[in-house]
């Protein structure tokens, strides 16, 4: 068993605890920084209070360079005023010396004249005999010469005095006054005088189609729209001169102006008048001559396409219609075409009937649907100033007149169309292609090879006695009907007609292109054998024939 120890306490030395060292430290610290920060702030104070001396020399060196600044200014703009003062006095010198050289160069010119004319004295002391006969001859040239112009003069006021009195047509100021500009056209015996541009359109040229395309319509056309791309702002009117010789350049003038009927004005001058027109314009001249020569070509290419109405037209004398027109009458004798047949729209003694005479042909004897009572739209009434359109006209009376003869005998109640309907008297002959004899394409006017085509339709009703050229929107508002007699060859040209007319209300086509239209033909019962010879004699003609489709 072991004894416990016992132990004997240790006596040991007591020291200051952590705490109390730490807070004493701290303290001190705390006394050293606030000193510091005192003697920190003592020293930023002595550091920025400046050194009065120092600003003192500072705001000394700057008002100097102040005072110099303004002192170079100053110099400065006194140097400017003294050089602009130099500067215009160097001119005024300069001036004055270019004066004094154009003076000097002129004593010095006026000094040699001063000379010459001293030798020319000196001369003249002594003349020679050569210098002698050289101013006599001079002298009796010039005496000559005075001669021949008092005579001039004499014959110049002889001629005056002689002469008539020449007139000009002058705008009238009065109440019922206009500012419209007038378009001078002068009737002689050669034919239309363009006034003032002295262009003549002769008989031979206006005795063609009469549409839109005729010469003369294309040159008042051409003059308005010149006119107008000047300023002019309102339209022109077209102004006839007749004169007592040039009564039927008047009715071909009447003829051709179909589109100004309500605006057109004219004046009665004695043949032998003489009359002064405003001066030319040299490039509307230009611009007319073109236009007429492109006006000729198409109404060559629409007179080669239709020779037989357009030799029958243009022959033969104007006459007068009762709405202040003028159609052209027959030649002479009776108005009979090829084979002695009697011509539509002619009485058989010859004299062309009045356009009032247009209507419907009465009803014949009996009963029934008779051939010879035949109505038309009153789209079908031509232009009463259009001989073309008073033939077709007078061709249709006159073909309802004749069936209703044929039929006048029948039975009542019974139908004569199979001895005496219109149209449908087939010819012996078949009919052949008219490209055969006028070349292809010969239906087309502005057809070159070099254009491109631009195929646009027409649309057409066939029937037994007549081809019905269908409305168009925007374009025609009229259904045109072409009447059918005999053989479709004797009314070809007609219907080509009406077809270029439509043509030439569809304006233009493209640039360098032209229309080529095509014709739908909707064939109407017992009419087949109209659309077999349509299609016969178009062929190759440059219009495309085709059947419509139902």
């Amino acid at each position: 068993m072991r004894r416990r120890a016992n132990r004997k306490p240790e006596t040991r030395v007591a020291l200051f605890p952590f705490l109390a060292v730490l807070v004493c430290t701290m303290g001190a610290l705390i006394v050293l920084l606030v000193l510091v920060v005192q003697q920190a702030r003592v020293q930023a104070v002595e550091i920025v209070r400046p050194d009065p001396a120092a600003d003192l020399t500072a705001q000394a060196a700057s008002q100097r360079r102040q005072e110099q600044r303004e002192d170079l200014n100053w110099r400065s703009e006194i140097l400017a005023q003294q050089r602009t003062e130099k500067t215009t006095e160097l001119a005024d010198r300069r001036l004055a010396l270019s004066h004094l050289e154009e003076h000097l160069t002129q004593m010095e010119a006026q000094w040699n004249k001063l000379l010459e004319e001293r030798k020319a004295f000196h001369a003249l002391d002594s003349p020679s005999q050569a210098n002698l006969e050289q101013a006599r001859q001079q002298l009796s040239k010039l005496q000559t010469q005075i001669d021949q112009a008092q005579k001039e003069l004499e014959r110049s006021r002889q001629d005056l005095q002689q002469r008539p009195a020449a007139y000009a047509i002058i705008p009238y100021h009065g109440p019922q006054a206009t500012k419209r500009r007038p378009l001078y056209i002068e009737c002689a015996p050669a034919g239309l005088i363009i006034q003032p541009e002295q262009i003549v359109l002769t008989a031979e040229e206006l005795a063609g189609p009469t549409g839109p395309g005729n010469p003369l319509a294309a040159v008042l056309r051409a003059k308005r729209e010149y006119y107008r791309r000047l300023g002019d702002s309102e339209e022109p009117y077209p102004l006839i001169v007749v004169r007592s010789d040039g009564i039927l350049a008047y009715g071909a003038a009447r003829r051709s102006m179909q589109g100004w009927d309500d605006e057109f004005g004219y004046e009665l001058v004695d043949a032998q008048r003489e009359l002064h027109y405003p001066p030319a314009d040299d490039r509307l001249k230009q611009s007319l001559q073109h236009v007429i020569e492109l006006a000729r070509k198409r109404q060559l290419a629409l007179t080669r396409a239709m020779p037989r109405r357009y030799q029958q037209e243009s022959g033969g004398q104007l006459r007068a219609t009762t709405n202040r027109g003028f159609v052209r009458a027959p030649a002479s004798g009776p108005g009979t075409g090829r084979g002695g047949r009697q011509r539509p729209g002619t009485r058989r003694n010859g004299v062309t009937r009045p356009p009032e005479s247009y209507r419907p042909p009465p009803a014949t004897a009996g009963s029934g649907n008779v051939a010879g009572r035949h109505t038309y739209p009153r789209s079908e009434k031509p232009d009463t100033d259009n001989p073309r359109g008073m033939a077709a006209g007078s061709a249709r009376r006159a073909t309802a007149r004749n069936t209703a003869a044929a039929t006048a005998g029948s039975a009542p109640n019974q139908s004569s169309t199979a001895s005496g309907a219109i149209g449908t008297a087939k010819d012996d002959t078949a009919p052949t292609s008219l490209a055969k004899s006028r070349g292809s394409n010969f239906a087309l006017p502005k057809y070159e090879n070099d254009l491109t085509e631009i195929q646009r339709t027409i649309r057409i009703q066939c029937y037994s006695d007549r081809l019905v050229i269908q409305k168009e929107r925007g374009v025609d508002a009229r259904d045109l009907a072409v009447p059918v007699q005999g053989a479709m060859s004797n009314d070809i040209e007609s219907l080509i007609a009406r077809i270029w007319d439509r043509m030439e209300r569809w304006g233009l086509a493209i640039p360098g292109g032209y229309w080529k239209p095509v014709l739908k033909i909707d064939v109407q019962p017992n009419a087949e054998h109209r659309f077999l010879e349509l299609s016969t004699l178009l062929r190759d003609s440059g219009m495309i024939v085709e059947r419509a489709k139902r």
